[in-house]
């Protein structure tokens, strides 16, 4: 199954020599995303080359480490876990690389006191051994985790408190939009 995707974004100046990672990174609500360096240079945007994106889109640092390991699980072979793993596929990839094109787009006017761009960056992407891709945040009484199927579907668990006063939220067949509610909650806390 093929994904597609209507996400174009056009949310800044690219620079090609934007570090993936650096000392001094800055989020900034007046930009997308900022880089301030020791010497006090700026850089603002990244774009991802051709074939990091199908979608041209920039996507802020916060999500690098998260591409740095989804180019990571495109060589993963048949059975990389030793117990019949299937490959991550590059639909489930893409399909990745698109959600967090979309919760920036739609996050990024949100940028308050409550919610910062940084607040997007995963805590864990991992590979599934279906093909798909997990990738979870955590928040102070929040915890969103999101798979996305070999075949593009999205999956959620959200857990709202702690402890016995835990609630838990759940769907196997999930929109952006309703994950993107998810955080909205999770920020609202």
């Amino acid at each position: 199954m093929n994904c597609t995707s209507a996400i174009d974004l056009e949310m800044g100046t690219a620079s090609s020599n934007f570090p993936t990672s650096a000392p001094g990174f800055n989020e900034s609500p007046l930009r997308p995303w900022a880089l301030v360096t020791e010497q006090g240079e700026r850089t603002i945007g990244r774009e991802w080359g051709a074939e990091d994106s199908t979608s041209g889109s920039f996507l802020s640092p916060v999500f690098a480490k998260s591409i740095d390991l989804l180019l990571k699980f495109k060589e993963l072979q048949p059975n990389w876990d030793s117990y019949g793993a299937m490959p991550i596929s590059n639909e489930a990839i893409t399909a990745t690389k698109e959600l967090f094109a979309f919760l920036q787009s739609k996050l990024y006017d949100l940028s308050s006191s409550f919610f910062q761009p940084y607040d997007l960056e995963p805590v864990a992407t991992v590979p599934l051994d279906d093909g798909g891709v997990g990738v979870e945040w955590s928040f102070p009484g929040f915890e969103i985790e999101v798979l996305i199927g070999p075949d593009c579907k999205l999956e959620y668990l959200a857990v709202e408190g702690s402890g016995e006063g835990r609630k838990y939220a759940e769907s196997d067949d999930a929109s952006k939009e309703e994950i993107l509610s998810l955080f909205l909650k999770a920020f609202s806390n």
